[in-house]
């Protein structure tokens, strides 16, 4: 078996096990190798999978890996939801990803879990998410993902002015909590 049918068996497992761990051997088979067309199938199938009305517990738990890791945090990002999202606002077609609902399925899924990026990847991404009220409750968790997060440094006014501009309609508790521990961070 060649090393593109292996990894299709492994894109495999993790469809039939549902579990993050075979997406983890999968990152470190790639973070090891370099073998571009594993990278081009294995975030075309992240994508896939984040859109799909079907679970996908096990990816978006994974990406947490990808995020965490300095050397493809810009890539696995990137691959999800950044460049989409930046394309879609450089066309000046960004109401698409509320028009799409697999788009939209597959932002909300992983803004949640970008604690771990570092602020100068994830920002540009969250400011222009910012004018879609759709996404708010999502940015909302993502900037507390970041707020408590060892690997996401977060900038305490530019969080404090991303916070201040959301209008959740979901734990609006916690909306209040963050910007009173930003606004203490100043």
């Amino acid at each position: 078996m060649d090393k593109v049918a292996r990894f299709r068996l492994c894109l495999g497992l993790l469809s039939l096990l549902r579990d993050s761990s075979v997406a983890t051997e999968l990152r470190w088979a790639l973070l090891a190798g370099d073998e571009p067309v594993w990278e081009e199938m294995l975030w075309s199938e992240y994508r896939r999978r984040l859109e799909s009305a079907e679970p996908a517990a096990e990816i978006v738990n994974s990406l947490i890996g990808w995020f965490e890791e300095p050397a493809a945090e810009r890539r696995a990002f990137g691959e999800t939801i950044a460049m989409t999202v930046t394309r879609l606002y450089r066309q000046s077609k960004l109401a698409a990803i509320v028009a799409e609902e697999s788009l939209l399925r597959r932002i909300r899924r992983v803004l949640p879990v970008t604690g771990p990026l570092s602020w100068s990847v994830k920002y540009p991404v969250y400011k222009i998410l910012v004018a879609l009220p759709e996404l708010h409750n999502e940015l909302l968790m993502a900037l507390r993902a970041s707020q408590h997060d060892l690997f996401g440094d977060v900038p305490a006014q530019v969080s404090l002015d991303l916070v201040s501009s959301l209008e959740v309609t979901q734990d609006v508790i916690a909306h209040d909590e963050l910007l009173k521990a930003l606004r203490n961070r100043k």
